[in-house]
């Protein structure tokens, strides 16, 4: 979660670098900058707007490799932070597009982050409601059903086998929702 935290802390102090250029680190391995950009997403959701227009637009100038962790971090700040109001999430799916599976995945990840809290909220049941097609606690589930296997698989020399379990288990999530 490093990498999520690093891509929030990036696009919130130098928004010039990260939101405009596109930005990231070049140093997390094949299948971890992913992470990076979830964390982005994550702060695109919190930018000072009343709507989503800007936000959106911001989403849609990253590389297309890219935007699907950035939508990743808009579902998870939507369902665990709220805040923009009963029809975010509504607009947030129908903006999603092809990208509606990510955006679910966040906030499936979302919930069982509450779910292990122990701190639900009505934001996050809503979101789950919409985003995920499922309650929140079902939404939490999924994302335990889903996860990768904790160490990755190594091969001969010792190095980890691409994809890394972060990746696997966040495209077991993503089909779960597709």
């Amino acid at each position: 979660m490093m990498l999520d935290g690093y891509g929030f802390y990036r696009a919130l102090f130098f928004p010039r670098h990260t939101l405009a250029r596109h930005r990231a680190p070049g140093w997390p391995a094949a299948g971890e900058r992913q992470l990076f950009d979830v964390g982005i997403g994550r702060r695109l959701w919190f930018l000072d707007t009343p709507d989503l227009a800007p936000v959106l637009r911001r989403v849609a100038g990253f590389p297309g490799d890219r935007q699907g962790a950035v939508w990743t971090g808009l579902g998870e700040a939507c369902a665990f932070g709220g805040g923009r109001g009963e029809g975010a999430a509504e607009a947030l799916r129908r903006a999603a597009g092809p990208f509606l599976p990510c955006v679910a995945q966040g906030a499936a990840f979302a919930a069982e982050v509450r779910e292990r809290g122990g701190n639900p909220a009505p934001h996050t049941e809503l979101a789950c409601r919409v985003l995920c097609g499922v309650s929140a606690t079902a939404a939490a589930a999924a994302t335990r059903e889903t996860a990768a296997a904790a160490a990755a698989p190594r091969d001969t020399a010792g190095t980890p086998a691409a994809p890394p379990p972060i990746e696997v288990w966040r495209r077991r999530l993503q089909a779960r929702f597709a």
